[in-house]
């Protein structure tokens, strides 16, 4: 079991992983890692992976479940820690969004929530069901604890309608410990419901390193004009000339034209971006973007 308080030996086992995954697959071509505590704000089904071999491009689902659980107790606290930021950014752009539109959205999915950090900022901005989804059981039963109101290590209390959502109501309407590439729409949503209108993903995609399929996933779950708005570490094409490299952290980071192209793929066009700083590495800021997609 892996020390809590260490941030650093989670990294290194996912070094080692993906060292001994190398060394079986007899190169550089693919490897199998853990993802790193100070990546992904909340876990939802992936892992990292050294190279390139598509089969080997994420660790284990019940992996990452394992490592996740161990870390939940001091989940928060450790990203606070980091100057993490992204659960911010995600309800700020979704905000946004839903002026832009003249409306809240119907439906959300927070994929990969981990301890429900971006969930409290989402809460505002969606009327109806808000649905978390991850892997890891402990993470969610964190979440399952969240109030309207309640503040987050590291996050202000996030205020929001009290006819909606009064101080005290549950943050999400339903948890699922689920992978993400196995979801099922019977699982997340109410008969009545055609599809999700607003899916966030904070930092899941570091986990991953192929993305169509999980793009694809997301593109099952929307709305015909839902939209997708999610967060991953930035790469220049130049250093990753599939699109997509392993860092030495442990995380994937992907091209920005490398995402716009698998999201095409998966019926979702880029409707706005811009590049951040999620959190830093020491006093190093970690470079990532965000992107907002709207599905056809």
């Amino acid at each position: 079991q892996l020390n809590p308080n260490d941030v650093q030996a989670e990294h290194m086992l996912a070094s080692l992983l993906a060292d001994q995954a190398e060394e079986q697959s007899g190169g550089h071509d693919g490897g199998v890692g853990g993802g790193g505590i100070g990546g992904g704000a909340d876990a939802g089904g992936g892992g990292s992976a050294r190279g390139g071999k598509a089969g080997l491009s994420r660790a284990s689902p019940a992996f990452v479940q394992t490592l996740f659980d161990d870390f939940a107790d001091t989940f928060d606290n450790k990203l606070a820690s980091l100057q993490y930021v992204v659960p911010r950014l995600l309800g700020e752009t979704a905000r946004s969004l839903a002026i832009e539109r003249g409306h809240l959205f119907a439906s959300a999915l927070d994929a990969g929530c981990g301890t429900g950090l971006a969930g409290q900022h989402l809460r505002p901005v969606v009327a109806g069901a808000l649905v978390g989804v991850d892997l890891s059981e402990k993470m969610l039963l964190r979440a399952a604890a969240l109030r309207v109101g309640q503040n987050a290590p590291g996050e202000a209390a996030v205020a929001a309608s009290a006819d909606l959502h009064p101080p005290g109501r549950p943050v999400y309407d339903k948890l699922i410990a689920s992978d993400l590439l196995t979801l099922e729409r019977a699982q997340l949503l109410d008969g009545a419901l055609a599809g999700f209108e607003l899916i966030t993903a904070a930092d899941v995609l570091v986990y991953f390193g192929e993305l169509t399929e999980l793009l694809a996933s997301f593109s099952e779950l929307s709305t015909r004009d839902g939209l997708l708005v999610f967060t991953c570490e930035r790469v220049d094409e130049r250093a990753a000339p599939r699109g997509w490299k392993l860092n030495p952290s442990g995380r994937f980071a992907h091209s920005k034209q490398y995402v716009e192209n698998s999201a095409k793929l998966a019926h979702w066009n880029l409707i706005a971006y811009r590049e951040i700083v999620p959190r830093y590495e020491g006093s190093t800021p970690v470079e990532a973007h965000l992107f907002v997609f709207k599905h056809e």
